[in-house]
């Protein structure tokens, strides 16, 4: 890093860690992310327009600092394809889920977005770095019709339909009202106020099987792009 800071000299550092790429989002277009495919290294590499555009926004710090405080986000580079969540709820759940249910490999890193309202810019920066992924959202249906998260939580719904690339597989799968609500039925409504709901979630899935529809539903989801073992 010396030698950087000489100047006149460009220093190229290879890595397979996520604690070493650069967590702010101007650094973006410091990455290059290397992919093999047919014998062939695909470079990728955020384009100027994104790095404007993560720069600016409504929601430009809330994206900043999901990237910046959370070191596991930046595993994404290093993954053969990723889930996108809108957060740790969600990623507890599927994590623990996929050795739970043995599913087919190679599984998914599963990227917590910090939010419904910041799956599209993840998706965005899964497309200009050639990553494949699944993305998993609630629907909210169970807020009521003029609550004003509700309506947001549609409007963020329609950008995540709108930010579908060709690294986005298969459809998007919206969960009907949360994944806890989907997972745990009637038992939901038992989950104390002061609880921690993705604490009481892993607890209840520790100690319960999950109905065949709602196994299939996850497996479904946990399963690769390409098929997998």
């Amino acid at each position: 890093m010396s030698l950087a800071e000489q100047g006149g000299v460009q220093v190229l550092v290879s890595t397979h860690s996520p604690y070493v790429v650069p967590s702010e989002h101007e650094d973006f277009k410091r990455i290059v992310r290397l992919e093999k495919s047919d014998r062939l290294s695909v470079v990728r590499q955020a384009s100027e327009d994104f790095v404007s555009a993560a720069s600016s926004g409504e929601y430009k710090d809330e994206f900043r600092f999901a990237l910046w405080l959370n070191a596991d986000r930046k595993s994404a580079y290093f993954a053969e394809w990723v889930i996108l969540a809108e957060g740790h709820e969600e990623k507890v759940a599927l994590n623990y889920l996929a050795e739970q249910l043995d599913t087919a490999k190679p599984r998914p890193v599963i990227l917590d977005c910090g939010g419904k309202k910041q799956i599209p810019k993840f998706m965005e920066l899964m497309k200009e770095m050639g990553i494949r992924h699944k993305v998993i959202s609630d629907d909210d249906a169970h807020m009521d019709v003029n609550d004003p998260r509700r309506k947001e939580s549609e409007t963020w719904g329609k950008e995540i339909v709108g930010a579908k690339s060709e690294f986005t597989v298969g459809e998007l799968v919206f969960v009907p009202e949360t994944l806890r609500r989907y997972l745990m039925g009637q038992h939901h409504d038992s989950i104390p106020k002061e609880a921690c709901p993705p604490l009481e979630l892993l607890k209840w899935l520790e100690q319960n099987t999950l109905e065949d529809e709602k196994r299939s539903f996850i497996v479904d989801v946990l399963k690769p792009p390409l098929g997998g073992e």
